[in-house]
Parts: C-alpha cells; sequence; structure tokens
C-alpha cells in the first residue's frame, strides 16, 4: 500500500498495486470498499498481478463528494479480513453539467464556519453538521476551535497537494544545533 490515490474525481478510472505479505493473491481474494458519510459502499475487485499483489481499478460513481473511507477486504474461502486502508478525496467531475466547485471538502467546511462565525453564512452552510451538532447551534468558542482545527487540515491538504507536485511542502524546518 502508499500507491493509492488521494483524490479521485467521479467518473474517472484510477488504479494502484495492493501488495501486502500477510494476504497473497495466491491464497485470497480482494473487494476494495469505498464508503461516504450515508452513501452507499461501491465495490472494486483486485486482480492478481503476481503471487502477491493485486491490481485495483476503481472508477467512482453517483454525486456524493467528500471524504471517502477506503477498506480492503480479503477473503479465502469462508475466511474474510476487513483492513482498514484510509481515506480519499472524492470531488466533482469538472467536465460534467451543473455547478462544479472545486474545494475540497475540508476547504468547504472551513468557509462554512468563517462564514457563520462572520454572521454570513447561508442557509446551507449553517444546516452542515460536525460532530453532531450543526453550525448554527454551536457555540462561539467551539466555532473558533473548529476554525483551527480545519485550518490545520486545509495546510495539511496544501502540503501534500504541493508534495505530490514534486515541491516543498511550503513548511518550515528548523535546525538547532547544539
Amino acid at each position: 500500500m502508499g500507491n493509492e490515490p488521494k483524490v479521485i474525481y467521479i467518473g474517472d478510472s484510477v488504479s494502484w498495486v495492493v501488495s501486502t505479505p500477510d494476504f497473497p493473491a495466491s491464497d485470497y481474494d480482494l473487494a476494495v470498499y469505498l464508503r461516504g458519510s450515508g452513501s452507499t459502499a461501491q465495490k472494486f475487485t483486485g486482480s492478481a498481478i503476481d503471487s502477491e499483489g493485486f491490481a485495483v481499478t476503481a472508477s467512482v460513481t453517483g454525486s456524493q463528494t467528500g471524504s471517502f473511507s477506503w477498506f480492503l477486504v480479503f477473503v479465502d474461502g469462508a475466511d474474510r479480513i476487513t483492513i482498514p486502508g484510509g481515506t480519499v478525496d472524492v470531488r466533482p467531475n469538472p467536465s460534467g453539467s451543473g455547478v462544479f466547485d472545486p474545494r475540497s471538502h475540508v476547504q468547504k467546511v472551513l468557509d462554512a464556519i468563517q462564514a457563520t462565525i462572520e454572521g454570513r453564512a447561508s442557509i446551507d452552510q449553517m444546516s452542515l453538521t460536525i460532530n453532531g451538532r450543526s453550525l448554527d447551534r454551536t457555540p462561539l468558542k467551539d466555532l473558533i476551535a473548529l476554525m483551527y482545527q480545519y485550518k490545520s487540515l486545509v495546510a495539511q491538504e496544501e502540503a501534500d497537494r504541493r508534495i505530490s507536485q514534486g515541491l516543498s511542502s511550503g513548511r518550515k524546518i528548523l535546525v538547532r544545533f547544539i
């Protein structure tokens, strides 16, 4: 693992290799499940490429965007082993019809929090729910704490994006010699 996609645009096909010595392709079948909050699971099948690895090709369908979790499910006869794989940011198809918003889910949440704090949030933004509480019902001190938390997540996304483009993360590394 480690070469799986970090971002998938709805309708695009993405491929990666899953290689786990504990679950060799010679002994197991692989399915990858993608789950978003409130969405049904999307299943993708891994094909054995050698005795240890699987090739996975996925094309996300539907219209739900945001952060999705993915899981590896290894099956050997009646035995089934599920391993959490990580998260992927599912984004809207940029060539599709309708309104296009290129912001990530994390950026949208940060923008909604900031708009709520500033008193200019739209109805859609105020109805956003974080930790079981809608933004319009969240105390100001909690909104400010959430704002800093999501600012950190947005900064991490930006650093990851820069690194994936072969650039520096944009963060300073301080060194002190003793």
